[in-house]
C-alpha cells in the first residue's frame, strides 16, 4: 500500500491565499469579485488599502481597508507581500501558483478562489465570539 503525502505548498501559493482571503474578508467579497481583482485596482493610502471592487448587487465601487493588528490576517500587509513575491502591478491581481512557484499570468478563476479560502481557512487563527 503506498501512502501519499500531502504536497508543501510553495511559498508563494501562502502568500497569494493569505492575501485573497484576507482581502475578501475585508471587502466582504464573493470569489467572483475577489478573482475579477486588478493590481491596478488596489492602491496603498494612508489608511490602508483603497479597493475598486468590481460591481456586483450594487455595491459601491471602491472600499477602504484598514491595517489589522496581527500580521498574518492584516489584509494590507497580506497584500503587499504577495504583490512583491509576485512582481505585479496590473491586471489580475490574483494568479494561479504552480507546484514550482512559479506565478502565472492568467487571472484565479472562481474554483481557485474557493480552494484557498479553504486552504487558509486552517491557518488562520480563529476568533471565538460571545454569539452564536
Amino acid at each position: 500500500m503506498t501512502v501519499r503525502l500531502p504536497q508543501r505548498m510553495p511559498e508563494q501559493a501562502v502568500l497569494r491565499d493569505r492575501a485573497l482571503v484576507t482581502l475578501a474578508l475585508a471587502v466582504t467579497g464573493r470569489s467572483a469579485e475577489v478573482s475579477a481583482l486588478d493590481a491596478d485596482g488596489i492602491r496603498l493610502v494612508a489608511e490602508g488599502l483603497e479597493i475598486h471592487v468590481p460591481s456586483a448587487k450594487g455595491r459601491p465601487a471602491c472600499d477602504v481597508v484598514a491595517h489589522g493588528q496581527h500580521p498574518v490576517t492584516c489584509p494590507v500587509r497580506c497584500w503587499l507581500a504577495w504583490k512583491q513575491a509576485a512582481d505585479i502591478d496590473t491586471r489580475p491581481a490574483f494568479r494561479p501558483v504552480d507546484q514550482a512557484g512559479r506565478i502565472g499570468a492568467a487571472r484565479l478563476g472562481l474554483d481557485g478562489c474557493r480552494r484557498a479560502a479553504c486552504r487558509v481557512s486552517y491557518d488562520l487563527p480563529s476568533v471565538s465570539t460571545g454569539s452564536s
